[in-house]
């Protein structure tokens, strides 16, 4: 995980373990934290500058999906945990 003192973040998803999930303008990265805000583990979206939505989708909400605007393309990345479900879903 690269640490980056102006990171700016964009969409949030939180996690049915009470962590979260955040689109990383900067670096360009999905970073994760859990519940207690320690870092977890961020794929790097090389050589993307700005990922500026997360979403989840699938069976068992364990697919992140990304946009990553410097080329402008939709990502599809499995999840090792699960997005919080919400009760209207």
């Amino acid at each position: 995980m690269r640490r980056n003192p102006v990171a700016t973040v964009d969409r949030r998803q939180f996690l049915a373990d009470g962590g979260l999930v955040v689109g990383t303008i900067l670096p360009g990265q999905l970073t994760s934290f859990d519940r207690y805000g320690n870092l977890g583990g961020t794929p790097p979206l090389s050589p993307e500058k700005a990922v500026t939505s997360v979403g989840f989708g699938g069976s068992h909400l364990r697919t992140a999906y990304a946009t990553l605007t410097q080329t402008g393309t939709l990502v599809a990345i499995d999840w090792p945990r699960a997005r919080l479900r919400l009760s209207n879903l």
